[in-house]
């Protein structure tokens, strides 16, 4: 059974890869690197302080900062593009897409602290934000600029083998 259903998900996978997959698994990508990259700039506001920081609180405040820039990558369609074509373009439109996340959080974290509402604890303050933007940004860019140079060295070794 199990056999039937790993042909079956190889079968789908190679058939399909082309067409949606891997749309899909670039905005996997950037978010797992939305992910990390929080918890790198959390580390990095608090000097590498592991001790200094509430775990509980930072595991919700990365989920929050995740699921804003999915909405903003799913605004600007930043995943879409072909990564073995990727360059200035599309490193604009992952600007942009880090740039209004950014910006959306910042107005939720002033309208909340200005309501003085108890959710303040949940969501990350601003240092830490910007310190987020600017590591997310150069992963996100170099994360597209790696896949290309690494598709490219397959595509160089298939060309010499014909």
């Amino acid at each position: 059974m199990i056999n039937i259903r790993s042909r079956l998900l190889k079968k789908v996978l190679q058939t399909y890869s082309d067409r949606f997959l891997s749309h899909w698994i670039v905005l996997l990508l950037d978010l797992i690197i939305v992910f990390v990259s929080f918890y790198l700039a959390k580390l990095i506001r608090f000097d590498f302080a592991i001790t200094s920081l509430i775990l509980t609180s930072v595991f919700v405040q990365s989920f929050v900062v995740t699921f804003v820039y999915l909405i903003c990558f799913l605004i600007t369609n930043s995943y879409r593009s072909i990564i073995r074509l990727s360059g200035i373009n599309d490193s604009v439109r992952l600007f942009k897409a880090t740039s209004l996340a950014t910006f959306i959080l910042v107005v939720v974290i002033l309208v909340v602290r200005y309501e003085g509402d108890t959710m303040v604890q949940w969501l990350p303050r601003f240092p830490t934000l910007l310190i987020h933007f600017f590591l997310s940004l150069i992963f996100l860019v170099c994360n597209r600029l790696i896949i290309k140079s690494i598709y490219n060295d397959f595509l160089k070794k298939d060309s010499r083998k014909q």
